[in-house]
């Protein structure tokens, strides 16, 4: 840091200070006092409206006194105290979870999971949002005896969800409800953003089951290839029934279940307020084919990357540091690769009971005893667990172009 005097007229001097770097001197103001990038940004930008609470509003949260309350009243019973000291205090967890969604952390915890991952945004545009004051639980019977449940963006896959859930919550006879489940991914045309999976107006109470189906269940249609969907479930206080409205005239299914929750909330803002909120993410599973070939007789879409046909060099004489299979596949006709890998997949498929699922974790598969195989063999077994290389075939479509530097 060096120091330079000016002389001025008497008797006012100034003393200005430079910042020297090595041999090169920053003219203007110190980095210190300008202004950064973010403070520019904010400068230009012009600052985004806040957002508006369309649902209704949060529980207050308990005050210091009442948690004293209960902390002096847990020390003070000292049956609970010894339970707890001796390990054999048991807590049911559904009263712990029922405890925690009552309270005041129950729904603000589900308000800031639903925006992470962009939901109230899908539902009800950037500027608006709710509180899910009410504790929804939804519910797919996969079994007699087992249940998936619809938490907070849990995956639950679409052979899963095949039948109309289980919906509880806790309201009075006296009022009425909306409950609708809808696919923030499953558009296929630009003209809605989402696909309605289920409508359910007029719900008198907590009974589903006596509302006035307008749309009935669909299973989730997750397509071969777009990764996970978002669906969720809304729930909505009316305030008055809902007029009738006309279903969409179109002979494919998807087509007439185009739908926007932005559009249906302000067709009816005056009497629908959002109160209860779960949603759940899907990816693709062979129900969804399925559906396609069976319900709907058409093709299933597809999405995939349109590959370039690959650059293969000349074949060597003596190659060295790669395997010999790996060398002979990238210069075998893609037909017979793909032939074998048919054969592979018939073989998997029993005529009565269909296709016999494999290990849940493929490459988590103890080793045997014995000698060590080759390592040619050991990569060829990871290939198949991982469904690259040529087994790329084995679940997917023939007329995909191969790609031998897999």
């Amino acid at each position: 840091m060096s120091h330079c005097l000016w002389r001025l007229p008497q008797p006012v001097r100034l003393i200005v200070q430079q910042q020297v770097r090595g041999r090169l001197k920053l003219r203007g103001r110190p980095p210190g006092d300008a202004l950064s990038l973010e403070e520019r940004l904010r400068r230009l930008a012009p600052p985004a409206a806040p957002a508006v609470n369309i649902g209704f509003q949060q529980r207050p949260a308990p005050s210091r006194i009442e948690y004293t309350d209960v902390v002096r009243r847990n020390r003070s019973d000292a049956a609970l105290e010894r339970a707890a000291r001796d390990r054999q205090l048991r807590l049911p967890l559904a009263d712990v979870q029922a405890e925690f969604a009552a309270s005041s952390l129950g729904p603000e915890h589900a308000r800031n999971v639903a925006e992470h991952y962009s939901v109230m945004e899908g539902l009800f545009g950037a500027g608006a949002f709710f509180t899910p004051v009410l504790p929804l639980r939804v519910a797919f019977a996969t079994s007699a005896e087992e249940e998936a449940v619809v938490h907070l963006g849990n995956a639950i896959k679409p052979a899963e969800a095949l039948t109309e859930p289980e919906v509880t919550y806790a309201a009075p006879e006296d009022s009425l409800w909306t409950l609708l489940c809808t696919n923030l991914e499953g558009s296929l045309s630009g003209d809605a953003p989402e696909v309605l999976h289920w409508l359910v107006t007029d719900i008198p109470g907590g009974a589903v089951l006596r509302g006035r189906q307008l749309r009935p269940y669909l299973q989730p249609l997750p397509f071969r290839g777009t990764g996970y969907h978002r669906l969720a479930f809304v729930l909505f206080k009316q305030d008055g029934p809902l007029p009738e409205e006309a279903p969409q005239q179109s002979g494919d299914v998807l087509e007439s279940r185009g739908f926007s929750t932005e559009e249906f909330y302000r067709r009816h803002e005056e009497r629908l307020t959002p109160a209860g909120l779960a949603f759940f993410q899907s990816d693709w599973d062979s129900s969804v084919t399925e559906f396609f070939h069976r319900q709907l007789e058409r093709r299933e879409p597809v999405f995939e990357y349109d590959f370039p046909q690959p650059y293969i060099r000349r074949q060597r004489w003596f190659p060295k540091g790669e395997s010999v299979v790996h060398y002979f596949d990238k210069y075998a006709d893609p037909r017979d690769l793909q032939k074998q890998m048919l054969l592979k997949r018939l073989a998997m498929v029993d005529p009565f009971e269909g296709v016999r699922e494999g290990p849940k974790y493929p490459l988590a598969v103890p080793k045997k005893r014995g000698q060590r195989p080759p390592t040619w063999v050991i990569n060829e077994q990871r290939k198949e667990a991982r469904k690259i290389s040529k087994y790329y075939y084995i679940d997917r479509r023939p007329e995909t172009v191969f790609d031998p530097s897999c």
